[in-house]
């Protein structure tokens, strides 16, 4: 079944439920950072990270980071598509980014999310 393509009304309670097994839930400083598995590799959502950082515009944040580094994948069922970055594209925009909590937040999400 193509993920994007889906229309939500016909999926079923197990198709919904391996949607939302995907997902899982951390706390930084009080932020929602959401983690994804996808095709072997740990994603993070974008617009978390923006969020926990101040950033208000999570689309033009996503440009400096290279296409190899993130992707777009389903993470509910109201057909969305969110921009998610791998532990690559996490340590370049913390480096890139002039936010102070930036490398706090990728030093964190090394043992947390990505127990490395």
């Amino acid at each position: 079944m193509d993920l994007y393509a889906r229309k939500r009304s016909l999926l079923t309670l197990d198709e919904i439920e391996a949607i939302f097994n995907r997902i899982e839930a951390f706390d930084f400083n009080g932020s929602k950072i959401r983690a994804v598995a996808d095709r072997g590799e740990t994603w993070i959502v974008f617009a978390d990270i923006c969020k926990a950082l101040g950033y208000q515009n999570p689309n033009h944040e996503s440009k400096r980071i290279a296409t190899e580094e993130k992707c777009k994948l389903d993470i509910g069922i109201k057909n969305t598509l969110v921009v998610c970055v791998n532990f690559r594209g996490l340590r370049s925009f913390a480096l890139l980014s002039g936010k102070g909590q930036a490398m706090e937040l990728y030093r964190w999400a090394a043992k947390e999310i990505f127990r490395r």
